[in-house]
């Protein structure tokens, strides 16, 4: 939250102005966190190659 005495002054003289505390990390308020997930869970499937293995040529 902002904590500054020169900010929270700049809030309050805005009655206009509504300020939301919100959690430092929340997934369900960001979309794209979804997406993210689903691409990390997919690409965790893959098969892994070690620099001891080639690729098939």
């Amino acid at each position: 939250m902002h904590k500054t005495p020169a900010i929270r002054a700049a809030i309050a003289a805005r009655s206009w102005l509504r300020v939301y505390a919100l959690p430092a990390y929340a997934p369900e308020l960001n979309p794209v966190e979804k997406v993210w997930s689903t691409m990390k869970a997919s690409l965790s499937n893959l098969a892994v190659r070690t620099a001891t293995s080639s690729p098939p040529r």
